[in-house]
């Protein structure tokens, strides 16, 4: 399986992105164009928009149904949560997300309306999806272990198992990070989920723990709307053998910096390998 990992979109109204739409979207295209579209999955961790814009949404949905278009994803191979931009805090409500997911995957499974996580199941495959801002805080993540363990003991021992969620779980230099993540990570390791993917740091992270080669990966913004020097857009592409129990990643970045250089196109391509248990 193929995934394509986007984060940290903000799309805000009157805010021009740092880069252009269609430069990323041929981008991402070269990076599954070897990829059979049954076994290609996009995965979005949140913070769609900027600040609570509830009118970029329409923006987001523009640029992700021209994305999902030109790579030819299937409908039910998107898999999205919410990040804390995505918090309506006038509102206290998460209502104007859920509508423009609904809008762009027609799938009830990932509103989040009634549960804070809910499972999402595709072939062998559950995506575990998270609100980590379920608790209506956009200052700190948190998730509703309760609710994942209830949901882990539906699940079959053979069914892959992908988390999903916004906020990164280990602090680098803020404190804006998930709350309960040592629990989190107890919780994981003994139920055999194989992958976690996040966002919300702006930068890559990624990090094995313990014996079960359990891989939390976060991605960078894709549209950074920093000019600031030495900001990267970028997105990450994670291919999952499961017959030689790997998993290939590669991390798309592009300066910031590059506007003012030649080759402005070329995105910056860095290549891991891990190892996962059968």
């Amino acid at each position: 399986m193929h995934i394509i990992h986007l984060s940290d979109l903000h799309f805000c109204t009157g805010i021009p992105l740092a880069m252009d739409e269609d430069r990323v979207i041929s981008a991402i295209k070269k990076a599954v164009s070897d990829t059979s579209i049954d076994c290609l999955y996009l995965c979005i961790t949140g913070d769609i928009v900027l600040k609570g814009d509830v009118r970029a949404y329409t923006l987001a949905e523009f640029f992700l149904k021209k994305l999902c278009s030109e790579i030819k994803i299937k409908k039910e191979h998107i898999i999205i949560c919410p990040g804390n931009h995505d918090f309506v805090v006038s509102k206290q409500s998460f209502d104007d997300y859920n509508k423009f997911v609904f809008s762009l995957t027609r799938n009830d499974a990932l509103m989040l309306s009634k549960h804070s996580i809910s499972p999402y199941f595709i072939n062998e495959l559950c995506f575990l999806v998270v609100n980590s801002t379920y608790h209506l805080d956009h200052t700190y993540g948190l998730i509703e272990l309760n609710r994942l363990q209830e949901v882990m003991e539906g699940i079959d021992s053979c069914c892959d198992k992908i988390l999903c969620l916004h906020h990164h779980l280990l602090p680098t230099d803020d404190f804006s990070c998930l709350k309960n993540a040592y629990s989190l990570l107890n919780l994981c390791t003994s139920t055999d989920i194989k992958l976690i993917l996040h966002g919300h740091r702006h930068m890559n992270l990624h990090l094995t723990v313990g014996n079960s080669s359990l891989l939390i990966s976060g991605s960078g913004s894709l549209f950074q709307t920093s000019r600031q020097s030495g900001y990267t857009n970028q997105f990450q592409s994670l291919i999952i053998d499961r017959n030689n129990s790997k998993i290939y990643q590669k991390i798309f970045r592009y300066l910031i910096d590059s506007h003012d250089k030649k080759n402005v196109d070329d995105f910056y391509v860095e290549r891991y390998e891990y190892g996962i248990l059968r």
